[in-house]
């Protein structure tokens, strides 16, 4: 169940924290100091439950407006749908009937749903988000969602599942400390209870981008979505054309789907690759499983079979599906020697440091060496690249290209 009572909260309430958050640079512990008197007067559960709200909104300015006056928290926001992700998804139900959501959240999936189809029933487990689902969508003008407050199992022994022709859910993959689950069948609901439902037509299921299938649910295929330069979800789809390992990165209008079995690319040693070109590909790429297929049909090598770097010989076209660095040294790593060959190259702390299959972090490298720092060098930086290649560790000094 929801930790806050958020279908309790008043708007007066709501606008006297607000502007308490507000001369408190939305500080919590600050808040939380100067609301003291405040629970002493009122409901302090409502007060805390008010504190949480003016944060979240504070935190999910990225959703839209709407959120200034949205019923939400901090949690809500962080496993929420990108916006651009929500309209780029939404798209595949346009002149839908009726579809069924299942799991809703802060209704931003919701939200862009109703806008193409036209009706959607949305089954939500927590009351007090249902509630606030409600009132979330009147915010948006959204007014052909039907909201039902109940687990699935039970909302749906009371539909006629053949009304709808297309299906969208989001399970809860976290428990009431907001622990993840790490069982298909411990979330809420069950994956399997998802897939298993009798309904004909287009179904689509919301998963962690980090989830791996021993074996996929029959007739679904999966798809990776990016945003900026991470991984954020990955989506299971039946009754649709995508193929499965396919990528979309909403923010940057790019879909790419992995073409038909190719060979696996070929290995080339790191010593040999100094004045070539590193690629590094984009996070949803990697988590497609199909990096061997693209790779080979750009004309890339592997430095392994285990590590997400390909080597190209002339610099490739540029793409929002990775990026491109021309590699000036290439050497065994030695921290003595990566150290000698930033000084000698001059190279200050804007230099970048990005690792692949390496045992420490960018940050643990970077506290360890001395960079340039004088008047005469301001854009004198560039790429560190620590991989493993076998059984050793490997180091190349770039540029961005």
């Amino acid at each position: 169940m929801s930790e806050y009572p958020l279908s309790r909260l008043q708007p007066e309430l709501l606008a006297a924290l607000t502007q308490i958050a507000q001369e408190c640079d939305f500080d919590a512990a600050k808040i939380s100091l100067k609301t003291t008197k405040l629970r002493t007067s009122s409901d302090p559960e409502l007060v805390r439950a008010g504190i949480e709200v003016v944060l979240a909104r504070q935190k999910a300015t990225f959703l839209g407006p709407w959120v200034s006056q949205a019923l939400l928290t901090r949690r809500a926001v962080e496993q929420s749908t990108h916006p651009l992700v929500a309209q780029q998804r939404a798209q595949r139900y346009s002149g839908r009937k009726h579809v069924l959501e299942i799991g809703s959240g802060l209704g931003v999936d919701c939200a862009a749903l109703a806008r193409v189809a036209n009706r959607v029933t949305s089954i939500e487990a927590d009351a007090e988000v249902a509630e606030a689902l409600k009132y979330n969508l009147s915010l948006q003008g959204v007014t052909n969602v039907t909201v039902i407050a109940a687990e699935a199992a039970t909302a749906v022994k009371h539909l006629n599942l053949s009304d709808f022709d297309a299906l969208w859910a989001d399970p809860s993959r976290r428990d009431s400390q907001g622990q993840r689950l790490m069982h298909a069948e411990a979330w809420n609901p069950p994956l399997s209870f998802v897939t298993n439902l009798p309904l004909c037509g287009l179904s689509g299921i919301k998963i962690s981008p980090g989830w791996n299938f021993d074996q996929l649910p029959q007739g679904f295929v999966r798809q990776w979505i990016g945003m900026g330069d991470e991984c954020v979800e990955q989506t299971l789809w039946r009754g649709t054309d995508f193929v499965d390992g396919s990528v979309s990165l909403p923010d940057r209008n790019i879909n790419w789907t992995p073409a038909a079995a190719s060979p696996e690319p070929t290995l080339i040693s790191p010593e040999s690759i100094s004045g070539q070109y590193l690629i590094e590909p984009h996070a949803a790429l990697i988590r497609s499983g199909k990096l061997a297929g693209y790779f080979s049909a750009m004309g890339a090598s592997l430095l392994d079979p285990q590590i997400a770097y390909g080597i190209c010989q002339v610099l490739p076209e540029r793409s929002a599906l990775y990026a491109s660095f021309k590699v000036l040294e290439s050497f065994p790593y030695g921290l003595s020697r990566l150290q000698e060959r930033i000084q000698a190259l001059g190279w200050n702390s804007r230099t970048e440091i990005k690792k692949r299959g390496f045992p420490e972090t960018s940050d643990e490298v970077r506290a360890r060496l001395r960079f340039s720092e004088t008047k005469n060098n301001p854009s004198c930086f560039g790429v560190v690249l620590l991989t493993r290649v076998g059984e050793r560790h490997h180091c190349f000094l770039a540029e961005r290209v």
